[in-house]
């Protein structure tokens, strides 16, 4: 299969770099946007790693991951994600090969696709992680750091903190982006457990991927032997107790705990302990991220709208959720948002709305009868009447009435 001048034509008229590579390597073309992003006019008989990555060696050599290497395994697109230091600093590529077959439908050139998905500011803020506050730009930095580290990762976090999407975020900026992320929560888990999950898994799902253990103070110690096995030799035993299988994996683990109460719990052997808090990050809650509360309040809302509740929160709404302290983190701040969105019939969320509860049980608590609960709650009431007469369970006339005897009581 020759590279026509169609074919260059073709390659040309894309926006973002494009080579044509033969199946050793060598490259048979480079598009414009190739060589105007990379400068480089002297491709013609140069490997595609040597153009790329300045490498003499082929990238699985140099233990990175290869998408041409993949579509020759597979005969399939195969993409990947990978992380590089260049002069201005750290790039995230995205690589793509895609085979291109002849007449007879053998496959002669693979098209080589280069993303940068590293963004016009910080590569970390992806996927919905929000981090307008110091706490997680500071938490970012640090997942920068060990992502190109193969080393295991120890999340410290409260519950509700949002763990899972961090350990993911670190996942997909790492060089085994392209592979899968397992999870396996770690209560009840037993070494057999684990073997059966490796074994169902790694030949096609987490080979290359990531296993993200959570909750791994309750590891029974049984389990956390076979864990320090596979953190630290990459292997595990299988269900017949004799042979050992080998994985190509990352172990992320969560705890609940502090890194400090965690190894004075005694809940981890400190063998396993010290291998994971070379790793640890600690996962900021939701009460040192008060500017992260609009545009996570923003995401919230957005999928409320999607599920039918199209709801939006006044200004002073806002500004209350971020002074509350929030005993349950950002899980709380879910609960709260689609408890006012269900129940308030209003459009427009106010600060009443959203913490009505607290404040019925608050005016339940110190009135003496049942009428001066309902007296009290409906001078005290800022928010619509319909979300009022939400609130009592009573219609907008009824909510009217009460409030003429109120005014006229007060006036006797």
């Amino acid at each position: 299969m020759t590279v026509t001048s169609e074919l260059k034509t073709v390659l040309d008229a894309f926006d973002d770099p494009r080579l044509l590579i033969r199946s050793d390597y060598s490259v048979a073309y480079a598009n414009r946007a190739f060589v105007r992003r990379y400068g480089r006019h002297d491709f013609a008989g140069r490997t595609c790693y040597e153009l790329l990555f300045h490498k003499a060696d082929r990238c699985s050599e140099c233990g990175e991951h290869c998408p041409l290497e993949k579509t020759l395994a597979s005969g399939q697109v195969e993409t990947i994600l990978r992380r590089e230091y260049g002069p201005t600093g750290v790039q995230y590529l995205e690589l793509q090969s895609t085979p291109l077959r002849a007449a007879d439908g053998r496959l002669r050139l693979f098209m080589e696709s280069v993303t940068d998905r590293s963004g016009s500011s910080e590569p970390l803020h992806m996927k919905g992680i929000v981090a307008d506050s110091l706490a997680v730009k500071d938490l970012l930095k640090k997942i920068a750091r060990v992502t190109a580290l193969d080393i295991p990762i120890l999340f410290s976090v409260l519950t509700g903190s949002g763990k899972e999407e961090f350990a993911r975020l670190l996942h997909e900026n790492s060089r085994r982006a392209a592979h899968s992320f397992v999870t396996v929560d770690c209560r009840d888990l037993t070494p057999e457990k684990l073997s059966h999950e490796l074994s169902q898994t790694a030949s096609f799902a987490l080979s290359g991927g990531t296993l993200y253990l959570r909750g791994v103070e309750d590891l029974s110690w049984a389990m956390q032997t076979a864990l320090l096995r596979l953190v630290e030799t990459g292997s595990w035993l299988c269900t017949d107790g004799e042979r050992t299988e080998r994985a190509d994996l990352r172990v992320i683990c969560s705890t609940r705990l502090s890194v400090e109460a965690l190894l004075s719990s005694q809940r981890l052997r400190e063998d396993l302990f010290y291998r994971l808090s070379v790793g640890a990050l600690v996962v900021p809650g939701l009460y040192q991220r008060a500017r992260d509360i609009p545009e996570l309040c923003r995401l919230i809302l957005k999928e409320l709208r999607v599920k039918g509740l199209d709801v939006r929160l006044s200004d002073q709404a806002t500004e209350a959720l971020m002074v509350h302290t929030w005993t349950g983190h950002v899980r709380e701040l879910q609960a709260l948002l689609e408890r006012a969105a269900i129940f308030s019939q209003a459009p427009v969320l106010e600060k009443e709305d959203l913490f009505a509860d607290k404040l019925a049980n608050q005016i339940s608590e110190s009135a003496e009868t049942e009428e001066e609960r309902v007296k009290q709650l409906i001078l005290s009431w800022k928010g619509s009447r319909a979300s009022l007469a939400n609130q009592l369970g009573v219609s907008e006339r009824t909510i009217y009435r009460w409030l003429e005897r109120c005014r006229q009581n007060e006036g006797q």
